[in-house]
């Protein structure tokens, strides 16, 4: 828009005029603190568009209209746009262990220490994963047969629902983002280790898993998303009562529930600005996760000022909304 703006303004007369009102409003609006710019509401879900759409997980149309909307949703949540969008892929479990060898093969020319898996660990991880984005392709992949497995294996067929996969479509999303806002992300994989490694993986998923909250409640599908976080939610998350030998760490639990309820309790005491900042700086151990009010009193991190009047107490840090 500014090189437009400036090329009509050198073209004078009325037309010019307007171009330099229209740029100075332009000025003006960014220049204005963010608690005065009024946010438009979060873009709406989509009713699926194909006329008969009975298994959505497996309908590329139909997973590829709602990821525009998951990700129109995500730049909402996170108030930023994507430079370059990613784009989905539904694929069955051969091909989604490709995408992940493919993934390690094209990571080590980057990384020459790092060691290639044998092709059973791809083979078996892609019975696990439900979707994933791999930043080397800009793409997520979605495995329609994993969820179809949780759906029967828990018998909870809501599982297989369009709704819940708008929901994992915006979580993968967010991933797909926050790649691009954070690129030193990459390094601090690499060079974290031990607890760090693990307080930045739930960082990582934790914060998809906030998003993804927060949209859904936007889009008043609580109950899809309790659906979704069910998959997860199979530890404890006080930390008094993990295993000593910290077994339970590696946990899905702790990387999604505990990761998203930290990162809940930052957003609600500071607001984006503090949010954005712990997303920057993660936490440097893995039990730092236990207790954001310390990590939001600057005993874990840069001290920052709460944004709203919210008082967090210890023994309610991780309770969920009933």
């Amino acid at each position: 828009a500014v090189p437009g703006a400036a090329g009509l303004l050198r073209g004078g007369g009325l037309l010019a005029a307007t171009a330099a009102a229209v740029f100075a409003l332009a000025l003006v609006a960014e220049s204005r603190p963010p608690s005065e710019i009024v946010r438009p509401p979060c873009p709406e879900r989509l009713d699926p568009l194909v006329p008969v759409c009975s298994d959505p997980w497996r309908n590329p149309r139909w997973m590829r209209i709602h990821f525009e909307r998951a990700m129109d949703a995500v730049e909402w949540a996170c108030e930023t746009k994507f430079r370059d969008r990613p784009y989905v892929v539904t694929g069955d479990r051969a091909e989604v262990a490709w995408a992940l060898a493919r993934h390690d093969v094209v990571e080590r020319r980057r990384n020459p220490d790092q060691e290639l898996e044998k092709p059973a660990y791809y083979s078996r991880r892609a019975t696990e994963l439900i979707g994933i984005y791999l930043p080397e392709f800009d793409a997520v992949y979605i495995n329609p047969s994993v969820m179809e497995a949780s759906a029967k294996n828990r018998k909870e067929p809501r599982l297989t629902s369009a709704g819940v996969l708008q929901l994992a479509l915006v979580h993968e999303a967010v991933h797909g983002l926050d790649w691009e806002r954070f690129p030193h992300w990459e390094d601090e994989w690499d060079r974290r280790d031990g607890s760090a490694s693990r307080a930045f993986g739930a960082i990582r998923e934790g914060h998809a898993q906030h998003i993804t909250r927060r949209v859904a409640m936007e889009w008043g599908m609580d109950v899809e998303w309790r659906a979704l976080l069910r998959l997860w939610d199979d530890k404890p998350t006080d930390a008094s009562k993990w295993a000593p030998d910290l077994r339970g760490w590696d946990s899905w639990s702790y990387r999604y529930v505990v990761g998203q309820r930290f990162l809940d309790a930052v957003h609600a005491a500071t607001g984006h600005e503090g949010l954005t900042h712990t997303l920057m700086n993660p936490p440097a151990h893995a039990a730092d996760l236990f207790y954001p009010d310390l990590w939001v009193r600057g005993l874990a991190g840069r001290p920052l000022m709460p944004t709203t009047d919210v008082e967090l107490e210890p023994e309610n840090e991780f309770l969920l909304p009933p």
